[in-house]
């Protein structure tokens, strides 16, 4: 969205069969949380030429038993993500070694 307008759908999107079900954004993006026990860190790429990539995918992460992610948190040094899905589990994930 720039100025309340809709731009783009992102380039780096799950696709299909991959709903995005929760967001959580950082200092040089934001992590996504899919459908399917999936999660995609992205990162501002100011450089893109076109609106649609103006966000990368850097690392992406799976659970080993796949349940929808419906929230995420981040600490506030941004090292830590932790979530929570559809089949009561909490999970916490190191950003350290992503970023």
């Amino acid at each position: 969205f720039e100025s309340g307008s809709f731009l783009t759908y992102l380039a780096a999107a799950p696709g299909e069969g991959h709903e995005v079900t929760a967001l959580c954004a950082h200092g040089g993006g934001f992590v996504a949380g899919l459908s399917m026990g999936g999660f995609r860190m992205y990162a501002y790429a100011p450089e893109a030429p076109e609106a649609k990539d103006m966000f990368v995918v850097t690392q992406s992460w799976s659970l080993e038993t796949p349940s929808r992610i419906q929230a995420l948190a981040l600490n506030p040094g941004e090292d830590l993500l932790a979530a929570a899905s559809e089949d009561r589990q909490l999970y916490t994930l190191s950003l350290v070694a992503a970023g």
